[in-house]
């Protein structure tokens, strides 16, 4: 997955901004363009993604959070 793919998922998963961008590296403004470009706001992760995968991704969002605090 590159960056965007897993920037776009952290967010649909309720992810901050300011989080994402720490995660990957890139600027806050970096991932609102994306966010605006690909019109993330117009999906949702559990419209295609089979509950244990979001659930995944969340426990991992949560574990990136606690190593940056």
């Amino acid at each position: 997955m590159n960056i965007k793919e897993e920037a776009k998922q952290d967010y649909l998963a309720g992810m901050k901004i300011k989080d994402i961008a720490n995660k990957t590296g890139k600027s806050e403004s970096t991932i609102r363009s994306w966010k605006s470009r690909y019109k993330w706001d117009d999906e949702s992760i559990t419209d295609n993604t089979p509950p244990e995968s979001v659930a995944t991704k969340v426990q991992r969002n949560i574990k990136t959070l606690q190593r940056h605090m």
